[in-house]
Formats: C-alpha cells, sequence, structure tokens
C-alpha cells in the first residue's frame, strides 16, 4: 500500500492527483508483472489499452479514497487479479 498516494487521492483534485497515480502505476504494474504476463504486456503495448486502465483504476483510488475504501480489482484472462486498486493506497 502506498500511504502518499492516499493522502494525495484524499487531498486533491483528481487533475492534479494523477500526476502522483501515474508513477505509481507503473511501478505496481511491473511489481505484479510476473502474476499476469498477459495483461502486463497489453497495457505496456497497446497504448490506448492502458489509458482506459490507468483512467479506470485512477478514477477508483481516488474516489475511493475519498469516500468509502471500495476495493476495485482490474482481472487477468484467467481470471486472477492482476491489480488492486488498494495496492496503490491504503484504505
Amino acid at each position: 500500500m502506498d500511504e502518499k498516494l492516499g493522502v494525495q487521492a484524499k487531498t486533491n483534485a483528481i487533475d492534479n492527483f494523477k500526476y502522483g497515480f501515474d508513477d505509481v502505476f507503473i511501478d505496481k504494474l511491473v511489481d505484479r508483472m510476473d502474476q499476469n504476463q498477459d495483461i502486463f504486456n497489453k497495457i505496456m503495448d497497446d497504448k490506448t489499452f492502458a489509458a482506459v486502465v490507468k483512467d479506470y483504476l485512477l478514477k477508483r483510488v481516488k474516489w475511493g479514497q475519498r469516500k468509502w475504501g471500495q476495493n476495485y480489482f482490474l482481472r487477468g484472462n484467467s481470471g486472477d487479479t492482476v491489480l488492486n486498486y488498494s495496492l496503490f493506497c491504503s484504505t
């Protein structure tokens, strides 16, 4: 969990929060690449897909932190959790 990102989510507008999120997104993606190489490759190779995933997770992290701390997941082809938004910030 990234406490700094959690604080940023709670205290910044989404336009400012996205800069901190972008940095953490790649770090967390690389940390989890062994768990699902296919989704990692898709995100790294397909910029449109990566933008959709990042936007989805950005909003879930931002509003989950500011409101009620919901848990959101991105699942791979096998159904395994690839990215859990709680990896990005503390709840």
